[in-house]
């Protein structure tokens, strides 16, 4: 039996901008996806569980396609293309049973649960196709092989979406630890999946693809607290969008403007400048406040809003990820700072989530 788990992901600063191929900071966190894979008898269906949601379906693979026997489900889209991907890079597969389930990705809000926008569903495609790849005898510690997981999951990802997304997500639950990330060119990997194998482009080298491991000051210490509101991502996408159509200059002009913050950020990071990093990081704050404001998209809410004005009274503060609610993040380089903020958080309504940044990446348990 094969167990794997990825870490979800938390953005640091470069949201939004990193859709346009501008870099980005993410972080590894320790929320993780698990998953376990184990042989079943080859006159077997190969059956897919997703613990998390009670949800089990059994499935074939055959001619480089993966079809639904029974239990297909909404929920299975991510699964079911990592497997596909997963099985198609392998070539020769045997049956399984896969089963997946998440850890610290929700928080539970009076009757409701809650995800808190961590990059489960990325991390959970990192985690199959990772588990898979171990299963058939793959090396996945390897960064060869990592930086090919990488891939799979990218492709994985846009066979289930249907779009190329930007993939920072998935370069934290492959990578771990903390990312200056630039995504790949999106229009060359369409092209090459139209025109190439799947081998053929997991193998080339992708144009533009950045993923340079940063280290964070020892002293700086980040914390993570929850609007308490969840929020449609693809929906505020869509809408800005209809920003970018409208007013192209000014969309640039922000996302060129992020750009060079999260340039000034990286090499602050590395010099250890902590007086510079918590000034970028309210510069970022402003920016995507600014962003809120000229495309009319709810990005700052109030309660992040709220949360970037406790957190600055101790260091910085700013959303994290796609805003229009889900988590926000503070920054600080004193313990007692640190936990005044989170006391601060907690008094104003917001829900302070116990996560740290993870070192591994996606990884195999003995």
């Amino acid at each position: 039996m094969i167990h794997v788990s990825a870490p979800g992901k938390l953005m640091i600063a470069g949201e939004w901008a990193v859709l346009e191929g501008h870099p980005c900071i993410v972080a590894a966190i320790d929320s993780r996806v698990h998953c376990q894979v184990e042989e079943r008898d080859p006159d077997e269906a190969i059956e897919l569980e997703l613990k998390d949601f009670n949800v089990i379906s059994r499935v074939l693979f055959a001619n480089n396609r993966l079809t639904v026997i029974s239990g297909d489900n909404e929920k299975l889209k991510f699964a079911k293309a990592a497997v596909e991907v997963a099985l198609q890079y392998i070539d020769k597969a045997k049956t399984f049973k896969l089963a997946t389930w998440n850890e610290k990705t929700e928080i539970k809000k009076g009757k409701y649960t809650r995800k808190l926008g961590f990059g489960s569903s990325s991390a959970a495609v990192v985690a199959i196709i990772s588990a898979l790849l171990a299963f058939h005898g793959f090396d996945i510690s390897s960064v060869k092989m990592k930086i090919r997981i990488y891939k799979l999951a990218a492709i994985a990802h846009y066979k289930a979406q249907g779009k190329i997304g930007s993939a920072f997500d998935i370069a934290a639950a492959t990578f771990g630890g903390v990312l200056n990330y630039r995504r790949f060119d999106p229009k060359w990997l369409e092209d090459q999946l139209n025109g190439s194998t799947l081998k053929e482009v997991v193998h080339k080298r992708w144009p533009m693809l950045l993923a340079e491991a940063i280290e964070l000051p020892k002293k700086m210490i980040i914390s993570v607290a929850y609007s308490g509101n969840e929020t449609s991502t693809s929906g505020l996408i869509r809408k800005m969008s209809e920003f970018k159509e409208k007013d192209l200059n000014a969309y640039r002009d922000i996302y060129l403007r992020i750009d060079s913050l999260v340039e000034d950020l990286a090499d602050a990071i590395k010099d250890e400048d902590g007086e510079e990093i918590i000034k970028l990081v309210n510069e970022n704050h402003l920016l995507l406040s600014e962003l809120t404001k000229k495309s009319k998209v709810n990005i700052e809410t109030k309660e992040l809003r709220k949360m970037h004005e406790i957190a600055k009274k101790y260091g910085a503060g700013k959303l994290s990820g796609a805003g229009g609610g889900d988590c926000g993040i503070g920054v600080c380089f004193d313990k007692d700072k640190s936990e005044k903020m989170k006391k601060a958080w907690q008094a104003n309504g917001l829900d302070v989530i116990d996560v740290k940044i993870s070192d591994d990446g996606v990884k195999l348990h003995a």
